[in-house]
Parts: structure tokens; sequence; C-alpha cells
């Protein structure tokens, strides 16, 4: 038994020193069954995971857009006050004449002329529009009734100008068949492109809208005194004379709706819708106020 001992004690030593194993080995490159091989990655794979990433699908990723540049003003600048001619700034959008035979063998003279300003600012396009929506109408309609060849109702559209303190103002005339005159009166202030109404025209010259109106009305009953001065005095209650002498300082004749314009000098004119004794219920009158403008 000592022997036996002995013997095995001797095999496991000689087998500790030589670094054996009493497990089987496994060829290299075998998998073991049962198991997974995970391969490492490669340098090329390693390196790959460094460079730039490929190019985006712009089908899955949004577009990158610029800011988008600011709108141009279709608005050409205003000429700078220094620079404005108030006269440079006046235009004709139309402009013909001659003698029209109606189909009744009636003639016509007729003229038309429609101003306009030159000039692209808000007040310029508000009196171009305005101009055009009065008279313009009428006189494309003028011209419709030619082409009709039935009787003309506007015989004549003309303008005149006036400037007085870098303010520019066109006075547009029509006259009818009628015999009755329409008047346009547009202030269009040059220094800052905007159009003056009464109010504003007031206020600029340095009137008070009191004292305006008050000389209104003494302007209009003498101008009507002075247009039925012939009537003998024992015919006017006959003709209405007091009537109307009743009616010409009316608000519905008098008010801060009245149509003015200061010429050269600064004297303010207004046109005067003066009380009629026959035909048309007033007429107007170019009414010089004797106003003299602070300027």
């Amino acid at each position: 038994m000592k022997r036996i001992l002995a013997l095995l004690l001797t095999l496991g030593l000689l087998l500790a020193g030589c670094g054996g194993s009493l497990l089987p080995t496994v060829p290299t490159g075998t998998d073991v069954p049962g198991t997974e091989t995970t391969g490492l990655p490669t340098e090329s794979a390693v390196l790959s995971t460094t460079q730039e990433p490929a190019t985006r699908d712009s089908a899955t990723e949004p577009a990158r857009t610029e800011p988008a540049p600011a709108p141009e003003s279709s608005q050409a600048p205003a000429p700078s006050p220094e620079s404005a001619d108030p006269w440079s700034l006046i235009g004709v959008s139309y402009s013909d004449q001659g003698v029209y035979y109606d189909e009744m063998g009636s003639d016509f003279t007729w003229s038309y002329e429609l101003p306009k300003l030159e000039a692209d600012t808000p007040g310029a396009r508000e009196i171009n529009e305005d101009i055009d929506a009065h008279f313009g109408q009428d006189l494309r309609d003028s011209l419709k009734s030619m082409e009709d060849r039935i009787s003309l109702g506007i015989i004549h559209i003309g303008f005149r100008s006036e400037v007085w303190d870098n303010i520019l103002t066109l006075i547009v005339i029509e006259d009818t068949d009628w015999s009755f005159t329409n008047y346009g009166v547009y202030c269009y202030d040059c220094d800052s492109g905007t159009r003056l109404g009464t109010r504003e025209l007031l206020q600029r010259m340095g009137y008070s809208e009191e004292d305006f109106l008050e000389t209104c009305r003494e302007r209009f009953i003498q101008c009507y005194k002075d247009m039925y001065s012939h009537i003998p005095e024992d015919s006017l209650d006959q003709y209405g004379y007091y009537d109307g002498l009743e009616r010409v300082d009316d608000p519905r004749y008098v008010n801060l709706e009245l149509q003015i314009y200061p010429e050269a000098n600064g004297d303010l004119v207004v046109i005067a819708p003066i009380v009629s004794l026959a035909g048309a219920d007033y007429y107007y009158q170019e009414i010089h106020l004797g106003m003299s403008a602070s300027g």
C-alpha cells in the first residue's frame, strides 16, 4: 500500500514540473460546439468611424435655407425738398381736342386735358386717384359717347396750377353742355409729400377755422348781392331774391368742406357755391377772401 501511494505522489510531481494539463487541448481556429465567436473590429473598420459622415439625404433631412432678402419697395424715392421744383411735378395723363357731330348733326367743340402729379408719394397717389375717379371717369364717358354717336355732356376738362410756399395746387375745371362748371381742387405739400385738406391748409396758412367761416359768410353774401344787383328793387321779391339771400350763408354752403387754395401771393381763394335764382340750386364762383397768409 505504501508503495502504491509513493508511486502516485511521484507521478503527480512529475506532471506539475512539466506544466502539463489533464484537460484536452482545442486546436486553434476550431469553434467550440455551443459557443459564438465575435470578431474584433478590423483597423479599417475603426478608422471608418472617425471619418466625416456620409452625405445626408435631402428627402429625410430638412433643407437649410438662407434668410430671405428684405423686399424691395416698389415706391420710387420721393425727391428731396431741396431738389424738388413744384412746377416739375405737373404732368398730363390725357390731352386731346376736336369737333364732334352726334347722330342728330349737332356739333360740339371739345377739349380734354387731365393733369397728374409726377411723384410717387402717398399724397400724390391719393390726388391722382381722386382726379381719375372723378374727372377721368367723366372723360372716359365722354369718349364713349363720341364712339356711340350720342350728345356730349362734358365739353371741356382742363386745369391750371398755383404754387405758394412749396404747396402745389391743381385746379381742375370741367364745363358741361348745360352751362354748369365743376371744380376739383388738389393741394399738395411738396415738402412732406402729403395732400392738404381744408383744415390742414388753414392751419398751414395761419388761419383759424372760425375766421375763415365768418369771412366766407360775408363774402358769399356780398357776391350774391353783386350778382343780382341788376334786378329792380320792386322785382326782388318776385324773383325770390330774399329767399336766396337767407340761404346763401347757410351751413350747407359755408362749411369746412369748401375747396380752397392759396394763390402765389398767399391770398386764399374759395370755390364758393353761390345760391342761384334760376337753373341749378347754386353755381360755383371763385372768391378771393382777402386774407393774408402768415406763411
